[in-house]
């Protein structure tokens, strides 16, 4: 019964390599080209220019959420 087990891990670290192994060379390649991998980042000049705005008191939490481009309840920031 050991044997039958140790067989289907080996399979299964098998199946894994073959999952991984492209996902490495795709990344290698993006990385080759000065790609970085994920979203782009969102925080522009003038946007951080308006975050600082807001901790002066000039911009209020729904604005400062519309110009983020995201709903100020998904990241727990109160409207009250």
């Amino acid at each position: 019964m050991a044997l039958f087990f140790h067989m289907l891990a080996a399979i299964a670290e098998f199946e894994h390599n073959l999952i991984v192994e492209p996902t490495h060379d795709g990344l290698a390649a993006v990385c080759a080209r000065g790609r970085k991998g994920g979203p782009k980042f969102k925080m522009r000049p003038k946007r951080s220019a308006r975050l600082a705005r807001y901790d002066a008191g000039e911009y209020t939490v729904q604005e400062i959420a519309d110009t983020l481009g995201v709903c100020c309840r998904i990241h727990g920031i109160g409207l009250a």
